[in-house]
């Protein structure tokens, strides 16, 4: 009784233990737990990553501490790190950008409001507090002219009120996060954006080491996948992870602080338009050289190894090598068959092993008339294989004339090898017994002046192989012609906007750039419409979202339909439009707007007992004379819309400077 009660406390202890053991490993923060970290929440406490098998410990950082260290220490596995993550892969440090939360990145510098006009040159000899990583709002300061040297730099305390205690005169802030409190002081002040001087970076950006992705691939992909799905949530139910926050992770904020954040960071992500984690190696290339300009980076940089990718291009090199070493390797048996079929008939010929022969042989003579006429060939000789194959016996051949005993058999014609038994040229020849529903290769030689040898071997199954070998070539080549079609298919769906079918935000980031280089090349002009349709929140709140997207699409086969070829139509984000016009002048692309706008205008969509109309605006910027990056055309041609909206709507603008200085930086 007693073993049998160990053996049940035994049997117990294991059913409590878990089916299956969870990697443990660490996220380390850039900043103290907030609403700015909500995906890595979610996907922890919504068993995204215990799905993954995965249990994730998330480090909050403190001031003063280096979050990027303690991930290359060993301390974290993953970490979210800025664009300066560039800086350090150039110094030596292994880190591997996996993927891109803030398509914009959401620093930006704080000062107070003095009056109507000011500038980002009044922060010349005022004191600034700069916090560690804030590069790019040092590259800000180099490109408007304002050496390092010029300023007070002063050590961050993180605290906005230094700023309204006038303590410092400037200080460098998130866009997300301290503005919540000086628009609750009623603290008048000032914002500044490195994207106003096209300084465009990433911002919080996951991150690992190369020794992590080295040794645990198949984690890192889990890991990043996880995080995703809890990013699409995150944003998806921001009051839900609001609160899940200040329950399970910090007191520190208010609810309504955290829903600020959540707010703040919409127009930063944009999950709407971009998959969470996207980044477009050009965007890092532009990143990297605005560093070089500003002596930051050298210009030999490269991102090898430095961003990850999740989705590699399907290789099937090493399946088109393993057909043709599987061809080349048939075309040598069926060779290296048929020499040693010559050396082995050689062989048994000078070794008297002629009837032991595994292929039919038969010797000829040729024959002559009373007048030394050539008349026919004669059988000598035939082995039992020859007789087997051709259902003769040998005492029906010897003597006889080949035409006689063999008039049909074609593959065996003596004819056919006729020139042998005269030149001495040995010939190979296959051919198709119809009498016989047999392959036979014929091989013929001539042992003597008057002789003619042939040797005869069944070939019906190697060929039987051959075109099954063939028909399998066929089927192989019509999947990889599918494998295809599928990629392409998937390619154009990676590039399209869902609801209109035009080209989405991804493809403008790549195409617009390629463009740009183009019209650099060429000398020749690149316009930029930016379109927006009017007053179209009152569509979805009069008619419903379904009349919004009917007349999105609308549009949207409007601007198909007046676009060129090599025009390229784009679905900006919500009811904003851009439109690519290469090699088109400033005044031609004009009038197009003006035509697309008058159309748009007479076109409705009828919606149930209601007929809709609309208008649209639109801002134009061209290259070179707005602007040679696509930033700064497209941040161009926004200002120019803008300004067409400020004008009462319906209107097109071309860019021109304007008098509102702050108007995007925030």
């Amino acid at each position: 009784m007693r073993k049998v009660a160990c053996l049940f406390l035994l049997l117990a202890s294991w059913s409590s233990l878990p089916v299956l053991a969870l990697d443990n490993v660490s996220l380390q923060l850039k900043w103290t737990h907030a609403f700015q970290f909500a995906g890595y929440y979610a996907a922890k406490e919504k068993g995204f990553y215990q799905e993954a098998g995965l249990a994730v410990n998330i480090i909050e950082a403190t001031p003063g501490s280096d979050p990027v260290n303690n991930v290359l220490s060993g301390q974290a596995e993953y970490g979210i790190g800025t664009s300066s993550l560039l800086l350090l892969r150039n110094a030596g440090k292994p880190v591997v950008v996996l993927g891109v939360i803030f398509q914009h990145s959401p620093y930006i510098l704080l000062s107070r409001q003095h009056g109507p006009i000011q500038s980002i040159h009044d922060l010349d000899g005022k004191r600034v507090m700069l916090e560690p990583q804030a590069e790019e709002l040092l590259a800000y300061l180099k490109m408007e002219g304002i050496p390092f040297d010029r300023i007070t730099r002063v050590e961050h305390s993180f605290d906005p009120q230094d700023l309204v205690t006038g303590k410092v005169d400037a200080i460098s802030a998130y866009a997300i996060n301290q503005p919540y409190y000086l628009d609750r002081s009623h603290f008048n002040y000032q914002t500044y954006s490195p994207r106003s001087a096209g300084i465009d970076f990433y911002g919080d950006n996951l991150f690992t080491t190369e020794q992590e992705l080295k040794l645990h691939p198949e984690r890192v992909r889990a890991f990043r996948a996880a995080s995703q799905r809890g990013w699409q949530y995150a944003m998806g139910h921001p009051e839900e992870i609001a609160d899940l926050i200040r329950a399970k992770y910090t007191q520190q904020h208010s609810r309504d602080y955290l829903l600020f954040q959540a707010k703040q960071m919409l127009p930063l992500i944009r999950p709407e338009l971009i998959e969470i984690g996207y980044m477009y190696p050009g965007r890092w290339r532009h990143i990297a050289e605005t560093y070089v300009e500003l002596g930051m980076l050298t210009k030999d940089f490269s991102l090898d190894g430095f961003l990850y990718d999740p989705k590699p291009n399907i290789d099937l090199s090493w399946l088109y090598r393993l057909l043709a070493g599987a061809l080349l390797l048939i075309v040598i048996l069926i060779r290296f068959a048929w020499i040693s079929k010559k050396l082995r008939i050689s062989e048994q010929r000078y070794r008297g092993l002629f009837s032991h022969m595994t292929n039919g042989f038969a010797l000829h003579e040729l024959t002559f008339d009373s007048t030394g006429k050539p008349v026919g060939y004669d059988f000598l000789e035939v082995n039992p294989v020859f007789e087997k194959m051709t259902g003769l016996s040998r005492e029906d051949r010897i003597g006889k004339r080949v035409r006689d005993v063999l008039p049909n058999l074609r593959c065996y014609w003596p004819e056919n090898y006729g020139s042998v038994s005269v030149t001495g040229d040995s010939q190979y020849f296959e051919d198709y017994s119809k009498e016989l529903d047999q392959w036979f290769a014929t091989y013929s030689y001539r042992p003597g002046d008057k002789q003619f040898a042939v040797i005869l071997q069944d070939i019906s199954e190697r060929k039987r192989t051959e075109m099954a070998l063939s028909g399998a070539n066929i089927q192989l080549q019509q999947k990889l012609d599918q494998i295809n079609q599928l990629q392409d298919k998937l390619r154009d769906q990676a590039m399209r906007d869902a609801l209109t079918g035009l080209y989405n935000r991804r493809y403008l980031d790549e195409t617009l750039e390629r463009e740009l280089a183009r019209a650099k090349r060429e000398a020749c002009p690149l316009c930029v419409l930016m379109i927006d349709l009017d007053h179209f929140k009152q569509v979805n709140d009069t008619h419903g979202h379904q009349a919004g997207d009917d007349v999105l699409k609308m549009f949207s086969t409007l601007l198909r339909e007046s676009a060129r070829a090599e025009d390229i139509p784009c679905r900006y984000g919500g009811e904003e439009f851009l439109l690519l016009l290469p090699k088109m002048p400033l005044e031609v692309a004009r009038q197009r707007a003006e035509h697309l706008r008058a159309e748009f205008a007479a076109r409705v969509v009828d919606v149930g007992r209601y007929s809709i109309r609309e208008t649209l605006s639109v801002g134009i910027a061209v290259f070179p004379d707005h602007g040679s990056l696509p930033d700064e055309l497209t941040r161009n041609a926004d200002l120019a819309l803008y300004q067409a909206k400020q004008n009462g709507r319906n209107c097109v603008v071309i860019h021109a400077p304007i008098a509102n200085p702050s108007h995007g930086s925030t």
